[in-house]
């Protein structure tokens, strides 16, 4: 797991600017294998923020921490994109700043779901994902629809015990990590 965050990491600009050329040809089965990694790649990723959020559970000073370099790392970066890009709202997260939001919103209901038994949390989170979705202006103020659509990825991976996450670390799970990385490359 840390080899393909390590390898998306590295290759994920030269992968834009490949994607990027091939989209001006039009090329449909580029546009089909981009759509497909996204499916992958964006709920896994916010299962990954989901797990290491678990010490945000109990420490609210942590957590208020947390928030609040979140904020600022919004603050700044919006602006800036909102100037360059010319979008016209401060409270429309520009690309992937609508990431960010979403941290802010999970980390502030923490303490709350982890005070209510698991099955409901994640039953409740999945009904409103697929409730947001007949919401045609959801996306209007701060990207509501992603946060919530992506809201039940977040929960699997606090809700996912380390024990579970510990076979990453055999040897069956690298054999298929290089695999799934040699495929995607």
């Amino acid at each position: 797991l840390y080899i393909f965050f390590l390898l998306l990491s590295l290759f994920h600009p030269l992968y834009i600017i490949l994607l990027s050329s091939f989209y001006h040809h039009n090329s449909n089965n580029i546009i089909l294998i981009h759509e497909t990694i996204l499916c992958f790649v964006m709920p896994l990723f916010v299962f990954v923020t989901g797990y290491f959020a678990k010490n945000m559970a109990d420490r609210s000073s942590v957590k208020r921490m947390r928030i609040m370099n979140i904020v600022l790392l919004y603050a700044i970066f919006q602006p800036i994109k909102m100037m360059l890009r010319g979008y016209e709202s401060f409270l429309k997260p520009s690309d992937g700043n609508w990431y960010l939001v979403a941290m802010i919103a999970w980390y502030a209901v923490i303490p709350t779901i982890a005070k209510v038994k698991m099955k409901y949390v994640l039953f409740g989170s999945v009904v409103l994902a697929l409730l947001i979705g007949i919401e045609s202006k959801a996306n209007d103020i701060l990207q509501l629809s992603r946060i919530i659509c992506f809201f039940p990825f977040f929960l699997l991976g606090f809700y996912c015990p380390k024990e579970k996450a510990q076979w990453v670390e055999t040897e069956k799970a690298r054999v298929l990590e290089t695999i799934i990385v040699i495929f995607c490359l």
